[in-house]
């Protein structure tokens, strides 16, 4: 729907996790309470790091907003994505029919970063495997003139 020659756009639900709780209503009343969603690191060992609290997402169960199979093979972040959605649509109590006139807006701090550190160190141990010997030059030569790319006093193109 356009006014003025702008698209409207109606806020109908919200779904939030955060330190803070599950929930708007349970966010809310911790926030209105001057409550802290920072506690001790809780799904790593934290001991030795320069830090030691974070804000998780407290008493968080994907299988409540997902099956099984789905939890299991998603990110923690967007197994959370998922639930925030969920979330919106109970808080807005609609039932959504056409998927093309709905939206959502997912924020996150930093996203899948299990997976993406996962897959990285996989790619790490099996590259070879993964995109075979052929690559092994193409590595290697590229490993061997990026320190020049640091180099202070580098000439160009060099």
């Amino acid at each position: 729907m356009a006014v003025d020659g702008r698209t409207r756009v109606v806020v109908t639900g919200i779904g939030i996790l955060c330190g803070l709780g599950i929930g708007r209503s349970a966010v809310w009343r911790t926030a209105v309470a001057g409550g802290s969603g920072a506690r001790p690191i809780t799904r790593f060992e934290a001991e030795g790091f320069g830090v030691t609290i974070a804000n998780e997402v407290p008493g968080f169960e994907a299988g409540a907003f997902m099956d099984r199979r789905t939890a299991r093979r998603a990110d923690p972040a967007s197994q959370m994505a998922i639930a925030a959605g969920r979330l919106a649509v109970d808080d807005a109590a609609i039932s959504i029919t056409d998927g093309a006139r709905a939206g959502a807006l997912i924020a996150s701090g930093t996203g899948g970063s299990r997976l993406r550190e996962e897959g990285t160190l996989e790619f790490l141990h099996r590259w070879e495997e993964l995109l075979g010997g052929m690559c092994r030059s193409g590595f290697v030569i590229e490993d061997l003139v990026e320190p020049l790319h640091v180099k202070p006093d580098a000439e160009p193109g060099t």
